[in-house]
């Protein structure tokens, strides 16, 4: 067992102790020979994203085993297993489809495992392979759509906008903010639609990263966030707050994106126009981290880029970083 964070998240090969007794014969048998495949390249590991919760679908096989070692090896002999849920009560259910395309109900003691791919769904998929350094990576989500090309920050964090120092107009169009913009080393908005197809994965964490031009910084985190799809206009969702920013966006929860050429909004007016930036606003908002960059303190209600209950409705941040990453549990 490979345990690349002590929290919640672990990579497991598993055998039967058959397998293991014959390659270990191997191994002293032949000098020099290979070994490595015997139990093929199939693994598992533990999925934080689907902890304590059951699938409403059927699965594919459903059986009553003695251990969570016997599930994983009946996953592992079938070739069209692409994962597996195991009850602490004995119970072993195997799906041929990927996890994000089911839906789920709780279920106390049930862990997912689910088969690791060769390409990276996410940054934490990233760090697993070992590859911790922050820097561009490319990563398929499990939708098995396009490739996108992500920033990945240390402990698996996947940034989905950042703003450093006003080099990119974030005044845009509402394709832009669906297909994103800008420079994955420095500015950038990563696309809605980007966004909600990873979030679609699972359940992730949101944590929102701000510095002030005094040198101050502060965070703010929010349990189980996602976009929902463009049909939906990429409504947004999150849970808890934590942190110590104070929680300028939980009132933003379940309405629309806008931009300043689709506004959804519930105002009488454009929001995304009167504050020249695009968000999830309500009746405006009480945050908007796609603001213009006015540079720290200004004279103009609620504009810039905001956070109002750190700095207030007159103060545009220095820098805001967006990542997401697995929920813990």
């Amino acid at each position: 067992m490979l345990n690349h964070d002590h929290t919640y998240f672990y990579e497991h090969y598993f055998c039967d102790v058959w397998t293991q007794l014959t390659r270990l014969a191997i191994l002293l048998s032949i000098i020099g020979g290979l070994a490595a495949n015997i139990c093929g390249d199939k693994t598992f590991r533990i999925s934080p994203l689907y902890s304590h919760l059951k699938p409403v679908e059927r699965p594919a096989k459903e059986l009553n085993v003695s251990s969570r070692m016997v599930c994983s090896t009946r996953c592992y002999n079938d070739v069209k297993c692409t994962g597996f849920f195991y009850n602490d009560d004995g119970r072993c259910s195997m799906f041929n489809v990927r996890f994000h395309s089911l839906s789920f109900v709780n279920e106390t003691g049930t862990q997912a495992y689910d088969a690791v791919s060769d390409v990276p769904s996410d940054c934490y998929d990233v760090m697993l392979k070992g590859d911790s350094t922050s820097a561009v990576y490319t990563i398929v989500p499990r939708d098995n759509g396009a490739p996108i090309n992500v920033s990945c920050e240390e402990e698996g964090w996947l940034v989905i906008q950042r703003r450093t120092d006003g080099s990119h107009d974030f005044y845009r169009t509402w394709n832009e903010y669906r297909d994103g913009f800008g420079d994955l080393n420095n500015e950038f908005w990563l696309g809605n639609t980007n966004i909600h197809r990873i979030t679609s994965q699972g359940l992730y964490d949101l944590r929102i990263d701000l510095e002030d031009f005094e040198g101050n910084t502060a965070y703010a985190m929010y349990k189980n966030f996602s976009l929902a799809s463009e049909q939906d206009y990429f409504r947004l969702s999150i849970g808890e707050y934590s942190g110590d920013a104070g929680d300028s966006l939980g009132g933003h929860t379940g309405y629309k994106f806008s931009a300043k050429d689709v506004d959804v909004d519930t105002f009488y007016s454009s929001c995304a126009q009167r504050f020249k930036g695009a968000w999830w606003f309500s009746k405006c908002h009480a945050s908007d981290l796609n603001g213009q960059y006015l540079g720290g303190s200004h004279n103009t209600y609620a504009a810039g880029v905001v956070w109002s209950s750190w700095r207030g409705q007159y103060y545009s941040m220095k820098t805001s970083v967006m990542k997401i990453r697995p929920m813990k549990f």
